[in-house]
């Protein structure tokens, strides 16, 4: 875990303050996950701090995404630098940054309103943030960092004030380890945000602990009659998922069809075992419509009835979700175009190592994929004079200068091609 972050955590606890950190979690058989962990104070009358409630979500797979996410871009920007999605690019040595989209949808500027994307990207930041790039362009400059997620404040065009989420992470160093060009991503956060004010503002309004924490606390009980039902649905539901308290304790008429089976069957394992579980499911919703959203249960306590009671907690997921379906239907669409194209794509390191290759790649050199991979380009399709200058063109790629040119190509056969 990373300690800067623990000792950040544990200075909030000491000055009784909330938190809400990202961090590495290990599990008791040494395994791990990452976790977003938010926690609330809860103070008595005279605003003491009695205690702390906490809870951490298990964010591994949001992670996964992300990762993913960065290496098609790193891997496609080049070839398919005018089919991407929104996405940045600043060279540290040109000085020069390039915006797929820097205005229309964040900042509401359409392109024949502006010549210089990163002027006025730089332009419509809002004042009291700016040091916060200031900051960490210097950080990049200084070396000491290789990747960056911030949310800080736009102007919009209308003059209405937009969050931005900025990630970004190094694609190129020089010698010294120093940055040559950084790519990441801009995302318009203003609607998360809102809620989240929102949220804070319904904290201070409410004594209650549910209604201090961005979820739906709930209970579940399993009686001695061999009934069970909710004995408790916390008021977040209505906020978090539209859907008042009281109607939702006949919760299976909200449960998406194809979700209920699996649900009963849940349900019915802890009734049998008192183990928690985990889901991830649908609701049908009026307001909102189709919803996804987490569930973690688990045995809490018994009641002097008898009844063992289920503690749980439901939290809104659908906006990881549409991230996963986007990061699916971006993958696909990045596969179509490579086919589509009908162009031989083939990646090497500084050390012309082959590191990957397409399938049309291979047709025409005549290798196969396992032929390829782990071999020195020039070794294989160029000689002589061509063999010269792949060294000449590799040296350029290593400064960050791309090019374009032709040469004749030996194949596996022996066959001359250009």
């Amino acid at each position: 875990s990373d300690r800067s972050v623990m000792k950040e955590m544990v200075n909030d606890f000491e000055h009784g303050r909330s938190f809400n950190a990202e961090l590495i979690h290990y599990r008791k058989d040494g395994t791990w996950f990452w976790g977003r962990s938010r926690g609330q104070a809860v103070t008595d009358e005279q605003g003491r701090v009695v205690h702390y409630f906490a809870i951490v979500d298990d964010i591994s797979k949001e992670k996964a995404s992300q990762k993913k996410l960065k290496e098609y871009e790193e891997r496609l920007k080049i070839a398919l630098s005018n089919v991407g999605d929104n996405y940045w690019e600043h060279n540290f040595k040109t000085s020069k940054t390039y915006f797929s989209n820097a205005g229309d949808n964040i900042l509401g500027f359409k392109a024949e309103e502006f010549t210089d994307e990163a002027s006025l990207w730089w332009k419509m930041v809002f004042p009291e943030d700016r040091k916060i790039l200031e900051d960490n362009d210097a950080k990049y400059l200084a070396g000491t960092i290789d990747h960056h997620n911030h949310e800080y404040r736009m102007i919009h065009k209308d003059g209405s004030v937009h969050w931005v989420l900025d990630r970004g992470v190094v694609t190129e160093k020089d010698d010294e380890g120093k940055p040559v060009k950084i790519i990441g991503t801009h995302i318009d956060i203003t609607k998360q945000k809102e809620l989240e004010v929102e949220l804070s503002r319904r904290a201070h309004q409410f004594k209650s602990l549910s209604e201090n924490i961005p979820g739906v606390i709930y209970e579940y009980e399993f009686r001695t009659d061999g009934t069970e039902g909710l004995r408790y649905v916390s008021p977040a539901m209505e906020h978090i998922f539209g859907i008042v308290p009281a109607e939702f304790y006949n919760f299976f008429q909200y449960i998406h069809p194809l979700d209920i089976e699996d649900m009963i069957k849940k349900i019915q394992h802890s009734k049998e075992t008192l183990q928690p579980f985990y889901t991830e499911a649908r609701l049908i919703t009026t307001k909102n419509g189709l919803v996804w959203y987490a569930l973690t249960s688990s045995f809490s306590y018994y009641t002097p009835e008898g009844a063992a009671v289920f503690t749980g907690f439901l939290l809104n997921i659908t906006e990881r979700k549409n991230a996963d379906n986007a990061l699916i239907i971006r993958e696909e669409k990045y596969r179509n175009i490579i086919a589509n194209m009908n162009l031989g794509l083939l990646e090497v390191d500084n050390l012309e190592i082959i590191r990957s290759s397409n399938q049309s790649f291979c047709a025409m050199s005549g290798y196969s994929m396992e032929e390829l991979i782990g071999k020195k380009a020039s070794d294989l399709f160029a000689k002589g004079a061509n063999e010269e200058m792949l060294e000449l063109k590799n040296e350029s790629r290593k400064k960050g200068i791309s090019d374009a040119y032709e040469m004749a190509v030996q194949t596996k056969t022996g066959l001359v091609k250009w």
